[in-house]
């Protein structure tokens, strides 16, 4: 994809998380743009919102993330390592889904 794209993934998936935040795959879906992108400081930032909000007890939502942030965030004290071993252990979701089901858009606008 190529960086204009997932630039404009990113602000998508920030619209529609304002616009419906109990979506917590599209959550998921702004953490993954910001693994592909390799953008470590985005992802920790926002993974540390989910935490203070509260997701972390969300055992499944929270093996997602700590999934990702084990490998982008290595050295961050959100993923220590004994959350590292859990998510690769009990993990095996895929956290892929299709953008286009989240909005129309206009074939002028491509």
């Amino acid at each position: 994809m190529a960086v204009g794209r997932y630039q404009q993934a990113e602000e998508l998936m920030r619209n529609v998380i304002k616009e419906q935040p109990d979506r917590d795959e599209c959550k998921l879906k702004l953490l993954e743009i910001f693994f592909s992108t390799e953008n470590n400081l985005a992802f920790e930032a926002y993974a540390n919102e989910l935490a203070q909000a509260g997701k972390k007890d969300d055992i499944a939502f929270w093996g997602k993330v700590a999934e990702m942030g084990c490998d982008i965030c290595q050295s961050s004290t959100l993923f220590s390592s004994g959350a590292c071993g859990y998510a690769s252990k009990n993990n095996n979701d895929s956290i892929d889904f299709d953008l286009s089901t989240l909005t129309k858009t206009d074939e002028s606008d491509r």
